[in-house]
């Protein structure tokens, strides 16, 4: 197993050898009190052809173990919605509280259980820029290939995440508009510390109208190829989601005539009913509907949690032999709250 891992890291050295580019660290942030007391890196990493195309991206350390904790490559939806929104908004360590500029402390960040990549994709996206006109025409097989080019290079810079289990997610996002945070993302202090590119990008758009085309129209494929091939998914939706209804996201699962191994039960949390839970498919997927949750359910710390096994969640019957044995799977991919599904590149 070393031996693979170091002829793996060797061929990524090979293959994009001087074109990694490390990242900046950000210790203070304007509108957050004093140091960050979390590991948060910012940076860029070209890819295509030429590299003509700049994504930009946050890396947050996670804040148990992350020698050991999962890695997570998350991409907001839209798509267009930039991974500021995912991590400011939704999952990440710090929120805006909606004043001129203010940032709290998220009690329910996912960095407290996985390190996470909240990547700027497709081109255009965010901070994320392209030096030619022709290079910012995205799709979406071309996000998918600039992903699987953006891990690749990612890891040559960080190869001590190369044994971490990965996972994949993001969510559909076309949310609403929080017009006091494009004064904070715009403010030069506030760029200068993220290390954003002088004059790659004017004014910052939190879900961007971009130059692309969808090309995959039906997800269902890509999901019966990750299960058949053992790959496990977590999918869920608030039942109050009104962008897309936990109703559509039934039936979509459905549609994939899966063996129901674990049929609907309540999900408990303090001794509260957090939601229903449904396995199907040997525990491949495993599918979440939060009670009293909208579109994007920041405050899902604990079904994460669970699902990676972190804190000893094996206390479901079914899963006890399948969740907890992770390590076994070199790649776990999630989809969250996606009825349209990213088909991005795996490792």
């Amino acid at each position: 197993m070393a031996k693979t891992k170091l002829c793996y890291y060797l061929f990524l050295l090979l293959v994009v050898a001087g074109h990694a580019t490390a990242g900046s660290t950000v210790k203070f942030l304007r509108g957050f009190l004093g140091p960050l007391p979390f590991e948060l890196e910012t940076g860029y990493v070209g890819v295509g052809d030429s590299e003509d195309v700049q994504l930009s991206y946050y890396f947050i350390k996670s804040e148990s173990n992350p020698e050991s904790d999962p890695l997570m490559l998350w991409v907001t939806g839209g798509p267009g919605c930039s991974a500021l929104s995912g991590l400011i908004y939704e999952i990440g360590p710090m929120e805006y509280n909606g004043s001129l500029p203010t940032m709290i402390l998220n009690p329910y960040s996912w960095t407290k259980t996985a390190s996470i990549i909240f990547l700027d994709l497709p081109v255009g996206t965010g901070f994320s820029y392209a030096t030619t006109p022709t290079a910012l025409q995205s799709s979406d097989l071309q996000a998918s290939d600039h992903a699987h080019q953006f891990l690749h290079k990612w890891f040559v810079d960080h190869p001590e995440f190369l044994s971490n289990p990965l996972y994949v997610g993001g969510d559909s996002s076309y949310a609403d508009w929080y017009k006091l945070s494009y004064h904070w993302a715009d403010d030069g202090q506030v760029r200068d510390a993220l290390s954003i590119r002088k004059g790659t990008i004017g004014k910052w758009d939190r879900c961007a109208t971009l130059q692309y085309q969808k090309m995959v129209i039906n997800s269902i494929p890509y999901h019966e190829n990750l299960s058949s091939k053992g790959y496990r998914s977590l999918i869920y939706s608030g039942d109050h989601d009104k962008v897309v209804t936990f109703r559509s996201t039934q039936a979509w699962i459905k549609s994939f005539n899966y063996y129901v191994l674990d049929d609907w039960r309540t999900w408990t949390l303090d001794n509260q009913v957090a939601g229903l839970v449904l396995g199907v498919k040997i525990a491949l997927v495993v599918y979440f509907c939060l009670q009293g949750a909208g579109h994007t359910a920041p405050e899902c710390l604990d079904m994460l949690t669970r699902w990676v096994c972190l804190t000893s969640p094996c206390n479901w019957k079914m899963y006890h032999k399948i969740l907890c044995i992770r390590k076994k799977k070199k790649l776990i991919t999630t989809f969250i709250s996606m009825i349209y599904l990213w088909p991005i590149g795996i490792v």
